[in-house]
């Protein structure tokens, strides 16, 4: 979008089908790579304003919590924005802490794909990741839960799950497998992965690669989400393209159903198929595979 109003058509189109959930369930949306709410677009950019359109237009359209009596996040007025920014944002629920992260509006400097070193370009902010620490530290649920668009340096592109979790700011590492944190994050405390060990993170619900993959590392569950809205079924091979190895794969399309209890969390691969092309062992809605965590 080059015009304000190009970028609204793009919020407003969305609305029937955002709306067909949330008649009957909250929208909590997760910044994403595709929703222009990119800092590192502002300088020098052909439309360095879509960045705050983005921004401005979704908490008009489809806003997310401010920190208030149940909801905590961001309270300081963002600098390029003029207003308080609803980027990530915390709640409690029954016997779960829900934490939902932002790693584009604060990695300010594109990463560059040709420079695996650019990983540590990614990053939450000292801002973000200080809130982190306290909300995860001051919380005394059963059940903690991270969501994410990607892990915050994996790789150059953002891509991976454990395989790349030991990496720049999620995991303190360099490419070569030296440690770089303290050089690259001074005065932090530690990289995201041994703060969410920590304090006992049960699992990371993370995107971007449109497979589900179920893995796990030193207790903690990295679950990289299938996209919903694809034909293109049964996809696997993007496992292998983005580095995944080993542990539970399944193709898109299909959506996850968390469902959280006292005696555990269990977590649903519930799939998608248009009226054409279900078959036997392909039907609209059926759950091709589950987990609880206790």
């Amino acid at each position: 979008a080059t015009t304000y109003a190009q970028a609204e058509t793009t919020f407003t189109d969305m609305r029937p089908y955002f709306g067909i959930i949330g008649r009957d369930a909250p929208l909590f949306l997760v910044n994403g790579n595709h929703d222009g709410e990119l800092t590192w677009e502002i300088p020098g950019r052909q439309s360095p304003d879509l960045p705050i359109w983005s921004t401005h237009l979704r908490q008009l359209y489809y806003p997310n919590p401010v920190p208030n009596t149940f909801y905590s996040g961001s309270s300081s007025i963002d600098p390029l924005l003029g207003s308080v920014r609803d980027g990530y944002y915390a709640w409690e629920w029954g016997d779960a802490l829900f934490v939902v992260l932002d790693p584009y509006w604060y990695t300010t400097v594109k990463p560059g794909y040709d420079d695996p070193a650019s990983g540590w370009n990614w990053t939450l902010g000292r801002e973000q990741y200080e809130w982190l620490r306290s909300t995860l530290a001051n919380s005394g649920s059963r059940y903690k839960l991270i969501f994410i668009h990607h892990l915050v340096g994996g790789n150059a592109e953002g891509r991976g799950g454990v395989e790349v979790a030991s990496l720049y700011e999620w995991g303190g590492n360099n490419i070569d497998g030296s440690y770089g944190f303290e050089p690259y994050r001074p005065g932090w405390d530690l990289p995201i992965h041994q703060l969410l060990v920590r304090y006992e993170v049960n699992a990371v619900f993370h995107g971007h690669d449109h497979v589900f993959v179920k893995q796990e590392l030193d207790g903690i569950i990295y679950q990289e989400v299938p996209q919903p809205s694809t034909i293109l079924y049964n996809r696997i091979s993007l496992a292998d393209e983005f580095g995944y190895t080993g542990d539970v794969v399944y193709g898109s399309s299909g959506h996850l159903r968390v469902t959280v209890a006292p005696d555990g969390v269990t977590v649903e691969y519930v799939r998608s198929y248009l009226p054409g092309d279900e078959s036997a062992g392909q039907v609209n809605g059926q759950v091709d595979f589950s987990y609880t965590f206790k």
